[in-house]
């Protein structure tokens, strides 16, 4: 969806970028985290061996949000601490 907005609102000089997060902590999946078994799956999946948090993702909107991405659309950052990268 992300390339396919790029390309349509591109004309109208509109960017279209996104966050992919991995897992990170909220108030919706606390309580699941809590769980020893369903965190020690998830822990074991990611490289850098914990769990994101909303401040993780302040760079990246920064960025997006600022001039140096007026040349960038269609783009994915992935913040997962790793996951996609094995």
């Amino acid at each position: 969806m992300t390339k396919a907005l790029a390309l349509e609102w591109a004309k109208y000089n509109i960017q279209v970028n996104t966050i992919c997060p991995g897992y990170v902590i909220t108030p919706m999946n606390e309580a699941d985290l809590k769980d020893e078994k369903i965190f020690n799956h998830i822990i074991r999946k990611i490289p850098m061996r914990r769990l994101g948090d909303v401040d993780d993702m302040v760079g990246a909107v920064n960025f997006l949000a600022s001039q140096a991405t007026n040349y960038m659309t269609g783009q994915s950052l992935v913040i997962d601490g790793g996951w996609t990268a094995e």
